[in-house]
């Protein structure tokens, strides 16, 4: 019997929750939380430790923005500590929760994100608000556009020329760091056969909300109608994949506190990681018996039959698994099955996942 209703759960606590479909937000960060923009930089940025976030079409591209940058904030003084890949601070809500505290214990002041648009270049810098959206919507920023990256970096050398400097050691060359994360829990691979009568629930993409203490400019709020639309395209493929799902399902909304969601008898839950193929796994505590492995192996089901397919160690992809919240444990399945879209990701874990628990 399919259950297809949709229940939504709304908890207004101030305790941890996890949004399962976070990184819905990726390059669309900015956008959707307005910064007031002023003409100077922040008055201690060359004394203080900064995060670098790259905002790219692809990883490469974002490996070329943080080399072209580097050398500018060396000579100006500004220290980004660590370089990251806008889609790594979101990767899972777990995850967004370890960085923000790492941060938080390394002392990070700042924010510098980094981007190659159809306008050209662009840098923004901006306080770090010490929670895991990474930047307070509405704080201050300083931004700068230019087709020509050389005369942003004069205009940055020029704003901090006059700055009292205490960043000596800026390190020669920007530094990505993996996401070294890894869930915890009790780790499974095998799906519990219980899946089979108990509701799996399945977290829809969120909306984003604007902030009621905030002003948005008309552009800022065309960019959250956009996303919004584009959340509600999102949920409609969502429920097409589970559409032919055998087993009892739902959909549930909303900020998704285990305790609350335990609470509603809610007790199998839907989550994924979206990273490079190698860091999901370090994620997910998988135990490489091969170093230095340049592909992995993604599985799927094609009409009762499994095929492969290969993918680079250092693509982005996502992953779905299985949280349990009464035992806190997770279900991953016996096959790999990351893929390089959030769809074809689903699709292979609905199949693969349906396949071993109908034997």
């Amino acid at each position: 019997m399919n259950f297809r209703f949709v229940v939504f759960v709304v908890f207004l606590f101030g305790v941890s929750s996890f949004n399962l479909f976070s990184q819905t937000i990726h390059t669309q960060w900015l956008d959707l939380n307005p910064l007031i923009y002023v003409d100077s930089l922040p008055k201690y940025i060359s004394k203080t430790k900064s995060i670098a976030v790259v905002v790219a079409k692809n990883r490469e591209d974002g490996q070329n923005l943080a080399h072209l940058f580097h050398p500018i904030f060396i000579k100006s003084g500004i220290d980004p500590v660590s370089y990251y890949h806008v889609d790594d601070l979101f990767a899972n809500a777990f995850i967004s929760k370890k960085l923000s505290e790492e941060f938080v214990k390394r002392d990070i002041k700042y924010m510098v994100v980094l981007s190659n648009q159809q306008r050209g270049y662009e840098i923004v810098i901006t306080p770090f608000s010490k929670s895991e959206s990474f930047i307070n919507a509405g704080g201050k920023a300083w931004r700068m556009q230019n087709i020509d990256a050389k005369i942003i970096g004069k205009a940055i050398y020029a704003l901090s020329y006059s700055f009292e400097r205490q960043n000596l050691l800026v390190v020669d060359q920007p530094e990505f760091r993996p996401i070294n994360s890894p869930i915890k829990g009790q780790r499974l691979e095998a799906f519990k056969p219980d899946l089979r009568s108990e509701t799996l629930y399945i977290p829809l993409f969120e909306k984003h909300v604007p902030d009621s203490t905030i002003v948005y400019s008309n552009e800022a709020l065309a960019n959250i109608t956009q996303h919004n639309n584009g959340v509600d395209q999102k949920n409609e493929e969502l429920k097409s994949l589970f559409s032919e799902y055998p087993f009892p399902y739902s959909f549930i909304e909303g900020d998704l506190i285990p305790k609350e969601l335990m609470k509603n008898n809610i007790r199998y839950v839907l989550d994924v990681v979206h990273t490079t193929n190698h860091d999901i796994r370090s994620v997910l505590n998988y135990k490489e018996k091969i170093t230095g492995v340049t592909e992995y192996v993604t599985v799927s089901m094609d009409r009762g039959q499994g095929k492969i397919k290969r993918i680079s160690a250092n693509a982005p992809t996502y992953k779905y698994y299985i949280k349990h919240l009464p035992s806190n444990s997770y279900y991953l399945g016996t096959k790999w099955d990351a893929d390089l879209s959030w769809q074809e990701a689903l699709q292979n874990h609905i199949g693969l996942l349906v396949a071993e628990i109908s034997r």
